[in-house]
């Protein structure tokens, strides 16, 4: 199966942590999307959600440290951004679905996160930096 997500340079925002982290998280993603019967699956379509759950969180406090770091302007909306992620990811878990609807609703979220946030709004963090560098 072909990854839907897939790393390219128009992603990158700080050529160091941050990408590397980002591009960790579309193979989360692709593994998440990937998981076609997730409904036979339970228990490896469960594992991968957790993980892919834990590593944004992780994900998200390194971005905001960064941020922080480098007096980015935008934090505070750019925090609120991720806040609303993660409510709207324990949303879909709390909901009663069958395994395969959350799957379904999943990869749409999936496929709109990275499309919207990676993209448009940490791409704002990205040129931010190119212009001022953390702790200057």
């Amino acid at each position: 199966m072909n990854a839907i997500f897939q790393w390219n340079d128009r992603l990158s925002i700080d050529r160091g942590q941050i990408d590397q982290e980002h591009k960790h998280l579309l193979t989360l993603a692709n593994d998440v999307i990937a998981c076609s019967q997730p409904q036979r699956q339970t228990e490896h379509f469960k594992g991968l959600v957790k993980e892919l759950y834990q590593y944004m969180e992780t994900h998200f406090a390194d971005e905001e440290a960064l941020m922080a770091e480098m007096g980015y302007p935008r934090r505070e909306e750019h925090i609120e951004a991720h806040r609303e992620i993660i409510e709207q990811m324990n949303r879909m878990l709390t909901e009663e679905n069958t395994m395969d609807q959350y799957a379904a609703d999943l990869r749409f979220f999936m496929c709109r996160w990275v499309i919207v946030h990676i993209e448009q709004e940490d791409a704002k963090i990205g040129q931010y930096l190119a212009t001022h560098p953390a702790g200057q």
